[in-house]
């Protein structure tokens, strides 16, 4: 019986353990810290815009770059290498504008995989092209005509155990990867 409890626990946690880590760690800087590459690319695009932000990105072995602003009532975040080449663009989307076969992929594929589950945040996420001006363009413009996945930040309660993660699902809603966010070591406060 001990045996067939460890394989059941086993399998049923299966579907959440193959997550990687993220543990994310994000310093705000100036404007002339940012790679000289992404700031021509993204300038055409920051008139009138607000909340204008930059961003030094530090996601285990990988550094990146951000330009965070938020355009006619929509969050943007730009992701740069650190030679300045586009990543990714990431706009803030909310659950409730996404189709219903798109809701109800993701739905099932967390019941599934969760006892219960809260979505926190969602992206749409466009991954840089052959043309990162035009994928640039198309990604402020929230064209449909260009790919796309959904970046969903996703707080989870398996087994009692409550867990962070970043999931990725495509655009049709399809489960594509996760990552567990590790939670920041708040070692640096002094008592």
């Amino acid at each position: 019986m001990k045996t067939y409890t460890l394989i059941t626990l086993f399998v049923l946690s299966m579907g959440m353990l193959h997550a990687q880590e993220k543990q994310e760690y994000e310093e705000r800087i100036k404007k002339e810290e940012m790679p000289t590459q992404a700031i021509s690319l993204v300038s055409p695009y920051l008139e009138e815009v607000r909340r204008l932000r930059y961003y030094h990105e530090v996601d285990g072995t990988s550094e990146s770059f951000e330009i965070k602003f938020k355009k006619e009532g929509t969050h943007f975040s730009v992701e740069f290498s650190p030679e300045g080449v586009l990543e990714d663009v990431e706009v803030r989307w909310e659950f409730d504008s996404l189709s219903e076969a798109v809701q109800k992929l993701m739905e099932t594929y967390l019941d599934k995989n969760t006892d219960r589950w809260r979505i926190e945040k969602i992206q749409r996420q466009y991954v840089a092209g052959t043309d990162p001006s035009k994928s640039l363009a198309d990604a402020v413009a929230l064209s449909e005509e260009i790919n796309y996945n959904f970046e969903c930040i996703i707080t989870t309660k398996t087994n009692g155990k409550v867990t962070r993660y970043e999931m990725l699902f495509d655009t049709n809603g399809t489960w594509l990867n996760s990552r567990k966010i590790l939670r920041r070591s708040y070692d640096f406060i002094l008592f």
